[in-house]
C-alpha cells in the first residue's frame, strides 16, 4: 500500500491528518512505527513528524512512553464495537491554534471524563464546517451510539444535521436552532448588558461597541444586551472584519467627531489589544478620555498597560457544566426542550474604566 504524501501547504497539520486517518483505519496496530520509519514513508522532515505526533498526542490518540514506541490509544473509526462511552470534540482548528481559555477547559474536561470512565478525544475536521457537511459528518459519526459529540465553533448546518439525525451531541457554545441542541456557553447578553450598565453608572452617555461584520451567535447576543443595558445613552456600533487594520478603520472616524464616544465595549481580547494600542497611539488617554471594557480575557492582557477591565470566564466551571451534560443519559428536560446552561463570568475592573470626562 502506498501511503499519501503530505502537501507542502500546512505540512504539520496535513501530516497529522494523514497519520490520524491511518490510525482510524487501524493500520498501525498497537504501536506506531519509529520516527525515522515515518520520515521515510511520508517523505517529510523529522521535525515535522515530531510536531505532527505531538498534535496527535494532545488529541489523546497516541501515548508516549520513554524508551519505547508511541502507543496507539484508540481508533475513531466510528464503527467500532466497543461499548465504552466516549466523548469526541469536533473543532475546525488545530490544537495549537485554540485560545488559552479553550485549552484550559479542554484539559479540565478530559480529567473529569477520565474520572468517570469516559474516553475523550479531539477531532480536527475542517470538512465538517463546510456549507454542506452532511457527507462528511455521516462518514465521521457512523454508528458510534455510545459517543457524545461536542461541537466547538459549530455552524447552523452542523447543528441541524446532529439534531435531525438524533445523534447525541452537546454544543460548546450557543445553540443556533429554535429548539436546539443542549449547550453550554457564556451568557453574552447578560455580560454586555452589565457592561453598558457600568458605563452608565459612571456617567457615560455616548457609548460605542466594536462588532464583527460576520458575528457569531454570542456576538449578536452581546450587541442586543449592550443596547438593552445602554438605556437612553447614545450607542454607536462600529463594524469591522476582525483584522487589526479593520478595527483601526472602524475606530478612526469616531476620533474626528466633535463629541466622540467616551466609552468603548469590545468583545474579544485580541480586538481589545488593537483598540487600546490604537487609542493610546492616537493621543487618546485611557481611561481619562475613553473608558474601555472587554467581554473576554486572555492571559496576555495582564501584560497590557493600562490593563483592560474585562470579564473572566472560568474554564473549570465551563468544563464541569459540559461534563455534567455529557454524563446525562437524557439531554432534554421533561418537556422535550434542550438543556441550556449559560454562565456569567466574573467582572474585573482593572485600569481602563473611569467616570465620564467633564464636557467643556
Amino acid at each position: 500500500m502506498i501511503s499519501p504524501v503530505p502537501r507542502p501547504l500546512s505540512l504539520i497539520e496535513h501530516t497529522a491528518s494523514v497519520i490520524r486517518e491511518r490510525l482510524r483505519k487501524g493500520e498501525f496496530g498497537e504501536s506506531l512505527p519509529g520516527e525515522l520509519a515515518l520520515v521515510s514513508e511520508l517523505q517529510v522532515g523529522r521535525n515535522t513528524i515530531r510536531a505532527a505526533l505531538s498534535v496527535l498526542e494532545a488529541e489523546g490518540l497516541l501515548e508516549r512512553s520513554p524508551g519505547s514506541r508511541r502507543k496507539v490509544c484508540h481508533s475513531l473509526s466510528g464503527s467500532g464495537t466497543s461499548d465504552q462511552k466516549a466523548a469526541v470534540l469536533l473543532t475546525p482548528e488545530p490544537i495549537h491554534q485554540l485560545s488559552a481559555f479553550t485549552l484550559l477547559w479542554l484539559d479540565e474536561l478530559r480529567r473529569r471524563l477520565d474520572a468517570v470512565g469516559c474516553r475523550f478525544h479531539v477531532r480536527v475536521e475542517p470538512a465538517a464546517y463546510r456549507r454542506s457537511p452532511e457527507a462528511s459528518l455521516g462518514a465521521l459519526v457512523g454508528k458510534a451510539s455510545t459517543t457524545t459529540w461536542i461541537l466547538h465553533h459549530s455552524t447552523l448546518e452542523m447543528q441541524r444535521w446532529f439534531a435531525d439525525q438524533k445523534v447525541r451531541s452537546v454544543v460548546a457554545g450557543s445553540s443556533l436552532l429554535p429548539l436546539g441542541l443542549p449547550c453550554v456557553d457564556t451568557d453574552f447578553r447578560a455580560t454586555a448588558r452589565h457592561a453598558a450598565g457600568r458605563f452608565r453608572v459612571l456617567g457615560h452617555r455616548r457609548l460605542a461597541l466594536l462588532a464583527p461584520f460576520k458575528p457569531l451567535a454570542g456576538d449578536e447576543a452581546s450587541v442586543a444586551g449592550f443596547l438593552d443595558g445602554a438605556g437612553d445613552a447614545e450607542v454607536m456600533i462600529l463594524r469591522h472584519d476582525q483584522s487589526s487594520s479593520g478595527i483601526i478603520s472602524a475606530l478612526r472616524p469616531i476620533l474626528k467627531l466633535r463629541k466622540p464616544p467616551t466609552a468603548l465595549w469590545v468583545m474579544r481580547a485580541t480586538h481589545a489589544a488593537t483598540a487600546l494600542t490604537f487609542l493610546l497611539g492616537s493621543g487618546i488617554s485611557v481611561p481619562s478620555r475613553m473608558s474601555l471594557i472587554c467581554g473576554d480575557y486572555e492571559p496576555f492582557m495582564a501584560h497590557l498597560f493600562p490593563q483592560p477591565a474585562c470579564y473572566r470566564r472560568s474554564p473549570e466551571l465551563f468544563a464541569r457544566s459540559l461534563a455534567q451534560m455529557i454524563s446525562r443519559q437524557n439531554l432534554c428536560d421533561k418537556q422535550g426542550r434542550s438543556r441550556e446552561r449559560l454562565l456569567m463570568p466574573d467582572f474585573k475592573i482593572y485600569s481602563t474604566l473611569a467616570a465620564a470626562p467633564v464636557l467643556k
